[in-house]
């Protein structure tokens, strides 16, 4: 005889956010809407040097995101980054979302899968688009210590096999 008890099955469905969510990468327009383009274009000249080091390989592209953090987030209040991230998400939602990709992830999140976006951008900017999309968030954590953010990672950047460890 068959046996017609159904089974939970549990589904985590996963996406990523830069390029799939979105149309473009989402942490260098979010570091010119927060600090402005003339404060971001002081600091972003900083990198002309380790970007040409990494295009030459000697420089890895998780050490440029960790330079990258370091000159824009050292010293930076965790609660002002939380704010600008905010506004950000309200701000450039529309213009930076693909509707599809939101389509996708309501479907998801309708069919009872457990969703969360998986991401090597911080989770201080991204926290308000999983929460607008009602789902989980793992990504690159940001070190603070006393409110205000080192410029270090904690752990490594959520990039590639640490995707994958992660989950």
């Amino acid at each position: 005889m068959p046996n017609n008890t159904a089974h939970a099955v549990n589904v985590l469905s996963v996406f990523d956010f830069d390029g799939t969510l979105t149309y473009r990468d989402s942490f260098i327009p979010f570091l010119k809407f927060a600090f402005g383009k003339y404060r971001f274009s002081r600091k972003i000249i900083r990198l002309v040097l380790p970007t040409l080091q990494c295009a030459r390989r000697k420089l890895t592209r998780d050490e440029l995101k960790e330079v990258l953090i370091k000159t824009f987030l050292t010293g930076v209040d965790e609660k002002w980054l939380k704010e600008k991230a905010e506004q950000f998400c309200k701000i450039y939602w529309t213009k930076l979302m693909r509707p599809e990709g939101v389509l996708g992830v309501a479907a998801e999140v309708e069919s009872g899968a457990e969703v969360t976006i998986c991401s090597a951008s911080p989770s201080l900017v991204l926290k308000p688009f999983a929460k607008r999309l009602g789902i989980k968030l793992i990504s690159t954590e940001l070190e603070v210590v006393n409110g205000k953010l080192t410029g270090n990672l904690v752990g490594q950047n959520c990039r590639r096999e640490q995707k994958v460890k992660r989950l």
